[in-house]
């Protein structure tokens, strides 16, 4: 039901038609909360906020979520909070409860659903991300970026920052980081500076990280994978299975056994995916 609602919803934000229709037929178990596979214990928690630009055509219109890393000795975790706390509502909610939010557009969802797993000993980062009601997990190199580092400073929540460049993967940043914190780490996959990286963002403003907030966990903090049934693909043929899906997000989500939607018109004849506006697509990685 959980992933379910996701693509619902997805599919919501996608309809031009105030009064367009669904019918959705469920199969499989009802909503539940998937164990987790403990990994390492976080020994510093560190908030994100991430200003982004969903379509490139229009960088004016700006969303925002909020985001978390947890460090711990032998990797971090990189995830949405926003979708971890919406994961964690709406598994306490009824379909009938789930559809109306969705119908009425009142219920706040993550963005991004990736978790990004940087492993240090391995030198490899683990990535899960979910594409309507499939689950994918994958592999990279833990590539660390080539910084310049510059004299340039400011002062970022009481800590002395320092200001860095450099490319990657198709986009151009800038960041600060503090060495007050030396740790070689920071939001998403950037790493490779002596110190954790506070600020970053690319020189076109499409994706802004700012951190919020700096603690050191008082209680255990367990970094984990939830323990689902993933399908075990390359980097390459998950972009190829997301490039289908932003072609034609409705002929996806019906390929599954478990789920049909029907979106229909105001005159009752169902929308096809030649109907249903173009998905914004607007990638951090270019390259």
């Amino acid at each position: 039901m959980k992933k379910m609602f996701l693509a619902l919803i997805a599919l919501c934000a996608l309809s031009t038609f105030a009064t367009a229709q669904m019918q959705i037929r469920i199969g499989g178990s009802g909503a539940r909360e998937a164990a987790v596979e403990p990994l390492d214990s976080a020994y510093l928690k560190c908030s994100y906020t991430l200003r982004f630009v969903q379509n490139a055509e229009k960088p004016e219109n700006t969303r925002s979520e909020e985001m978390l890393l947890l460090v711990g000795k032998q990797m971090s975790h990189f995830f949405s909070y926003t979708e971890f706390q919406a994961d964690s509502l709406h598994a306490t909610m009824t379909s009938e409860q789930l559809i109306a939010s969705a119908e009425s557009g009142s219920f706040k969802f993550g963005f991004f659903k990736y978790h990004l797993f940087k492993n240090y000993p391995s030198g490899k980062i683990t990535t899960t991300d979910a594409i309507t009601m499939n689950n994918y997990r994958y592999e990279e190199p833990y590539e660390k970026p080539e910084w310049e580092i510059l004299p340039d400073t400011m002062n970022i929540l009481g800590y002395n920052a320092q200001k860095a460049t450099t490319s990657f993967r198709g986009r151009d940043y800038v960041a600060w980081f503090t060495m007050e914190i030396p740790i070689s780490n920071g939001p998403w996959k950037f790493t490779g500076l002596p110190g954790l990286i506070l600020n970053i963002s690319d020189t076109q403003n499409h994706y802004v990280f700012e951190c919020s907030g700096i603690e050191t966990p008082q209680e255990k903090i367990v970094i984990g994978m939830k323990k689902l049934n993933y399908m075990n693909v390359s980097k390459k043929d998950f972009n190829k299975v997301y490039e289908r899906y932003i072609k034609d997000p409705l002929g996806s989500v019906n390929t599954n056994p478990n789920v049909r939607i029907v979106m229909k018109n105001q005159d009752g004849t169902p929308m096809t995916s030649q109907n249903l506006p173009k998905m914004s697509h607007n990638p951090i990685e270019l390259e």
